[in-house]
């Protein structure tokens, strides 16, 4: 499935658009829409370019810091990829 995704970005069938959202992991990753703009239920990483599947009622936000923080982790040391910070 994800190379069908991979190769709908690269023929324009479909696009990336950044996701506002209350999750700081949002800075790392793209939302995967099509042309009416509607999610197909991918995102993309902005670092690895990895396709993940992605459903905000069932997934979260939880699988997309996990892999920053193991796969992506350059970044993640350099404090480019943030969590949220914690209140006392």
């Amino acid at each position: 499935m994800a190379d069908n995704m991979k190769k709908d970005l690269a023929s324009g069938k479909l696009k990336t658009v950044e996701k506002e959202g209350k999750s700081a992991v949002w800075k790392s990753f793209d939302l995967v829409v099509n042309a009416e703009d509607d999610g197909v239920g991918f995102v993309q990483c902005k670092v690895c370019k990895l396709l993940m599947e992605y459903d905000s009622k069932t997934t979260g936000t939880s699988s997309l810091q996990r892999h920053l923080e193991k796969s992506c982790k350059p970044l993640a040391a350099a404090g480019d990829v943030l969590r949220q910070p914690k209140i006392n």
